[in-house]
């Protein structure tokens, strides 16, 4: 019986399950909190270098990636 269910189930795609991202939804969420801290870090030094920043500025620090804050 158990040999007849094993034969009905699909193969294991190993390589499907490697490539896919291994974060969790609470490590992507973290992630883009931090991000988030990143920018309005970066905008409140900004600020503080040079004054008040355009619209223009603080919303490219807000849309910016975490790649481009981390490196």
């Amino acid at each position: 019986m158990v040999r007849v269910l094993l034969d009905d189930v699909a193969p294991l795609d190993l390589a499907a399950l490697r490539a896919r991202p291994s974060m969790t939804t609470a490590e992507r969420l973290e992630a883009r909190g931090r991000a988030a801290g990143r920018a309005e870090m970066l905008a409140e030094v900004m600020t503080a270098k040079f004054g008040p920043l355009p619209s223009a500025v603080h919303e490219r620090v807000q849309a910016v990636d975490a790649d481009e804050l981390q490196g």
